[in-house]
């Protein structure tokens, strides 16, 4: 049997690439791999040059190994794996044409991995048998180049991870080695208290915040390392009830670094350098090692002159509270025998004829009670416990009503003009309110004004357009019309920093005990709860302007059944009068009486309960009193709904309405007459709740 022949050429490429699967399974890495392949293609092709390429994930091609005199420029070979290929590596490799390249992909799995490329020698346009070679070097080349380059990539990311488990481990171990005392000033440098750290056994300083620093008025080059005797004397302390430094071993560092102890909570003053006394509150405890030896103390100190001053407020609230308590007092106590001196005075007046010699002197009488009346209210208007009655109120009659007491209030030395229009402008608020922002605007004033001066007090109409509310981002302002109300004074004016704050609660420039700091925080909270705006201009020695803007309204549109517009006409109902204090309750009986009403009489709800159960239903309606021994008002208002809910009840205090109503004694919105009361404005509650009553209302 003859066997056929094999071409000398293809036996020689078969040993050719038998040597190159032996020498491929001896190379280790990539590049070896690569540069075999390179030098297996250049030896085969008897090529000058000869490249590898591979393809990264971006598409680009890079040289990875190459065989010739010197390195391809340049390493990167951007563009795809088309026809142009071998134009593009014609300069790469210095052949003098694209005919003179040779390049074949390295494909695996049918995808191009790769190229190996040559130049042969001479240069002359390749022959199909070289690119049958190449092909063939490429086929045998492109699995283990590929599988190379895998394995490389995972010892790649191995080392990757391994470096950066070794980079966290390291820098774990830097920071545990790191010197604590860096770390530790990092961290005290946001902490706002003053922290303070101390070596034993001589309480010599280690660290100090920068708060602490800063409060101290000290650089840390003049406490680092001070021991507790040079502390006593560079930054001394004293109890709040001393004024000499205390020695070192009672401060709280060195009592917890010495002793051990632990402190909580004690007020110290830090003695500065100019004298002043700045309030701290110190905890202090000692640092101990793991056998439990003191080592060290800490001391946390913290300013606390802030929280005195709101103690302080706090202390001058609740003094205010029990104020405006007392005036509550005050205030039923002197109705009550106002409404009586009043009314007496009033039935004598009647009694009189106009010629009598003694007609002046109760008159006297009569505007003397009025006038304490009137003041009652206005400690009441002070006090803010008035019963909220917003109305359609005019400004003018207001000012005037209200000028004899602020020229009373301003003094001699001082005079008040009055600047205002004819046309009646008016606001929606509370009278009693609007009466209190005058007053405490003209009180500032006065106290502006120490040497004498001029008080303005000027009402105008002023429209506030969208210009103006541009000038002033800072409040949310309505556009519209307003009654402006301005009150320029003559005095001693202030500077930017004081304007800046005079609307806050508290804050004064008066000297302790002289001022509250309360008035013109009252003045904005009533202007605002109106609805209003109010704005102060003032420049140092050229007085005070404050302009208070309040939305106008229209003239009041009243009801035809409205309690105030019903005549004072008396009628023939029953009234049960129900007043523990007897004058008063005299009083009001001869004021019923003489309405032509029948009156009945009660001196405590007991007692006014035992008439209605024998006179049922003849009672028509029950005036009482709030305050009573016995059975309270409210009580007795659910006792008589029970008995007879038709009958309607009218409360009379000189507790103020709001007053009554937050103690319990009133349910919200009950009818109340405010004492003292004349006889019309009593006619005119009763007949209102009569008529009410009838129509089921």
């Amino acid at each position: 049997m003859t066997l056929p022949s094999i071409d000398e050429d293809a036996a020689e490429l078969l040993r050719a690439l038998t040597r190159v699967s032996r020498a491929v399974s001896n190379a280790g890495s990539l590049e070896s791999i690569m540069r075999l392949a390179a030098e297996q293609a250049a030896a085969l092709l008897n090529a000058a040059r000869s490249v590898v390429l591979l393809v990264d994930d971006a598409g680009s091609l890079k040289i990875r190994a190459w065989h010739g005199p010197e390195r391809p420029d340049p390493d990167w070979l951007p563009g795809p794996l088309d026809e142009s290929l071998p134009a593009r590596l014609a300069p790469v490799l210095g052949a003098p044409s694209p005919e003179g390249v040779l390049a074949v992909p390295l494909v695996v799995r049918g995808r191009v991995t790769g190229v190996i490329a040559v130049t042969p020698e001479p240069a002359a346009e390749p022959s199909g048998s070289a690119e049958v070679v190449l092909t063939a070097l490429a086929d045998q080349m492109a699995a283990p180049i590929e599988n190379a380059r895998m394995a490389e990539e995972v010892r790649q990311a191995q080392l990757l991870a391994e470096n950066v488990r070794l980079q966290h481990a390291e820098r774990e171990a830097r920071l545990v080695a790191d010197d604590r005392r860096d770390v530790l000033q990092a961290v005290l440098e946001h902490i706002p208290e003053g922290i303070t750290i101390a070596d034993a056994p001589d309480v010599s300083i280690r660290l100090v915040s920068r708060f602490g620093l800063e409060l101290l008025g000290r650089s840390w080059e003049e406490v680092r390392g001070l021991t507790a005797e040079r502390q006593a004397s560079v930054m001394p302390m004293c109890r709040p009830d001393q004024d000499s430094p205390a020695a070192p071993e009672e401060l709280p560092l060195t009592r917890a670094v010495r002793d051990g102890a632990v402190v909580r909570g004690e007020e110290w003053i830090l003695l500065g350098r100019s004298g002043a006394r700045v309030p701290l509150l110190c905890d202090a405890g000692p640092i101990r090692d793991q056998g439990g030896n003191v080592t060290g103390g800490i001391m946390a100190w913290r300013e606390i002159a802030e929280h005195k001053r709101m103690q302080e407020q706090l202390a001058q609230a609740h003094r205010l509270q029990a104020v405006g308590k007392l005036t509550g007092g005050v205030a039923h106590e002197v109705n009550n025998m106002m409404m009586v001196v009043i009314g007496f005075g009033r039935y004598v007046l009647q009694n009189l004829p106009p010629d009598h010699a003694r007609r002046a002197d109760v008159e006297q009488i009569v505007r003397a009670g009025t006038r304490a009346a009137g003041i009652t209210q206005q400690l009441l208007a002070f006090s803010r416990q008035q019963v909220l009655q917003p109305s359609d109120l005019p400004l003018q009659p207001m000012v005037e009503n209200l000028a004899p007491l602020l020229r009373q209030l301003l003094g001699a030395d001082k005079t008040l003009e009055l600047r205002l229009p004819a046309e009646q402008l008016f606001v929606f608020a509370d009278r009693g309110q609007l009466e209190q922002v005058l007053v405490n605007l003209v009180a500032n004033s006065r106290d502006a004004m120490e040497t004498g001066g001029r008080l303005t007090i000027e009402v105008a109409e002023r429209v506030l357009d969208a210009a103006y509310a541009r000038a002033r981002p800072e409040v949310a302002m309505a556009v519209g019309r307003y009654a402006a109300l301005m009150v320029t004074d003559t005095g001693i004016g202030m500077d930017r920093a004081t304007l800046a704050r005079v609307f806050e609660p508290f804050y004064t420039t008066k000297a302790v005990g002289e001022g509250t700091g309360l008035g013109l925080a009252t003045v904005y909270g009533i202007v605002k709860q109106s609805g209003g705006y109010v704005w102060m201009y003032s420049e140092p020695g050229m007085g005070t302007t404050v302009k208070v803007y309040l939305p106008l309204t229209g003239p009041p549109q009243r009801s035809p059944v409205a309690r105030d517009s019903l005549p004072a006409r008396g009628g023939r109902e029953t009234i049960l009068v129900v007043e523990d204090e007897p004058m008063v309750r005299e009083l009001a009986r001869q004021s019923l009486e003489q309405l032509g009403y029948s009156v009945l009489e009660a001196d405590s709800g007991d007692a006014a309960l035992a008439v209605i159960e024998r006179r049922r239903p003849a009672v028509d309606l029950i005036l009482s009193d709030v305050v009573m021994p016995g059975l309270s008002a409210r009580a007795l208002a659910e006792a008589v709904a029970r008995l007879d809910p038709s009958v309607p009840l009218l409360y009379m205090s000189g507790y103020p309405g709001d007053e009554v109503v937050r103690r319990g004694l009133l349910s919200p919105g009950a009818p109340l007459i405010q004492k003292p009361f004349s006889e019309e404005e009593l006619d005119r509650s009763i007949r209102g709740l009569l008529v009410r009553a009838r129509a089921g209302g």
